[in-house]
């Protein structure tokens, strides 16, 4: 029996290990900042959702620097008294198009406007609960910046998978509005590294639908350090690609260096549209390199012929989204729920392939 029991609980370790997802299920860009407030006690942001974020998912926003030239490796929040903001989602979600708006009514405390969309931990990067008075993100007038991230395991201080990043210092010699990785940060917490795995906006804003990394600085009051951002664009319906471009124009984004925004400002309170659809041509065939097996699926499949861990996304046919998330060495994705037919994967690169589920 004893035999039989310690079998069971290796074969459940091994199980788990391979076939259970983390808590990394979104990609660079799935979220984006529009509003920034610095100034004084209001800190106060606006994110917007570009997929749909399913109940339970644990989402990171932190005023942490990046730092490659950290002693022992690349680390975040350079201090161990830099805060994060851990979001659980909620029962029902959160829709691409949502708006999600923090308040701070009290000055310092960070609140969810709608609460219905999840939870609210406050934290030091040390993995400290913060439970006092003091629990924003005490954004600096100084210039700052805001990075969204998720961990493998949903602890705060574990490696991070950064989905986005928002800069507003105008520290001098930055590029794009990062600091150039070579170059060893100005200020421990005020400044930073481009995050890893984010592509930041070029200084021709070229490559607006791909960018998941906005120094705004760069492009908006250059040389002078501005405490407030918001965006007042457009907000109708848009296809992903262009919700990206419309967020990384700069001339859809206002600045003040005293007065705060207000973040129902921005679509009247409400939420956006996102369609979240691609169409069959965007999704280019690449099948001498990249297999997935087995193919046909039934319940896993697995990718090969890529450098992992790897972002991906799956659509149907239609080109609708239908899963998405990172992928490392030896990790399966699960295509159990999925119904019978064709699917695309398609890679961070923008290369994707298909294969079929019965």
């Amino acid at each position: 029996m004893k035999k039989i029991t310690f079998l069971l609980s290796f074969l459940t370790i091994i199980l788990f290990n391979n076939f259970t997802f983390s808590q990394v299920t979104l990609s660079p860009a799935d979220i984006v900042v529009l509003q920034f407030n610095s100034d004084g006690t209001s800190d106060e942001i606006a994110l917007l959702s570009l997929v749909d974020i399913s109940a339970g998912d644990v989402i990171f926003i932190s005023d942490a620097s990046w730092n490659l030239l950290a002693t022992g490796g690349p680390n975040y929040g350079n201090t161990i008294a830099e805060r994060a903001i851990k979001l659980t989602i909620g029962s029902s979600g959160i829709t691409a198009g949502n708006i999600i708006r923090f308040d701070n009514p009290t000055g310092g405390q960070l609140i969810l406007e709608n609460s219905a969309l999840g939870a609210l931990e406050y934290y030091t990067l040390s993995g400290t609960i913060s439970t006092g008075t003091s629990r924003d993100l005490n954004l600096s007038t100084s210039g700052d910046q805001l990075v969204i991230f998720q961990t493998s395991n949903g602890i705060v201080n574990s490696n991070p998978n950064f989905i986005y990043a928002f800069n507003n210092d105008d520290a001098s010699g930055a590029s794009n509005g990062f600091i150039p990785a070579t170059t060893a940060l100005p200020s421990a917490t005020l400044s930073s590294h481009l995050p890893s795995g984010l592509t930041a906006l070029n200084s021709t804003e070229s490559n607006r639908p791909s960018a998941s990394a906005f120094g705004i600085s760069a492009f908006l009051n250059s040389g002078t350090e501005v405490d407030n951002y918001q965006y007042i664009g457009p907000i109708t319906e848009g296809t992903r690609d262009e919700w990206l471009t419309r967020v990384h124009t700069s001339t859809n984004w206002s600045s003040n260096n005293s007065t705060v925004f207000d973040n129902n400002a921005i679509a009247n309170g409400g939420n956006v549209t996102v369609t979240n659809t691609l169409g069959i041509e965007d999704l280019t065939v690449i099948s001498d390199r990249i297999k997935i097996f087995p193919n046909p699926s039934t319940e896993f499949i697995s990718i090969s012929g890529v450098t992992l861990p790897n972002n991906f996304t799956i659509y149907n046919t239609f080109g609708s989204k239908i899963a998405s998330g990172r992928i490392n060495k030896n990790d399966r994705i699960d295509t159990r729920n999925f119904s019978n037919g064709l699917y695309f994967v398609k890679i961070e690169n923008g290369i994707s392939i298909k294969f079929v589920k019965k």
